[in-house]
């Protein structure tokens, strides 16, 4: 299975996942420590260079998107259902452009 298939493998929904693992993961855990068993299962059907591939470019969407990550946490202020709707439309939107992006890095390859 090559690289661009990951794109097919995971849904965008899933990328947020990883991407969000990876930043909470860059402190001192491996993102796998923050995801369940069954999006790990899906990571390891790539090949172990693909694996490596894959993570590089998880690590670029991660840099590249901490900082949304970090305002969508300091949820100190989400005591609403409006600001709740509007957390939730952040995290859609976001996700929408975490898929994007990781998708445009795997096309790279």
């Amino acid at each position: 299975m090559g690289i661009k298939e990951a794109r097919k493998i995971f849904s965008e929904k899933e990328l947020y996942n990883l991407c969000s693992a990876e930043v909470h993961g860059q402190q001192d855990l491996h993102w796998s420590e923050f995801v369940d068993n069954e999006l790990e299962e899906k990571f390891k059907q790539l090949s172990l260079s693909d694996q490596n591939e894959f993570e590089k470019q998880l690590k670029r969407a991660a840099k590249l998107f901490k900082d949304d990550f970090d305002e969508l946490l300091d949820d100190e202020g989400i005591n609403t259902e409006e600001l709740r709707e509007e957390l939730h439309e952040a995290i859609v939107e976001l996700t929408v452009k975490i898929s994007n992006k990781l998708v445009d890095f795997l096309q790279e390859i």
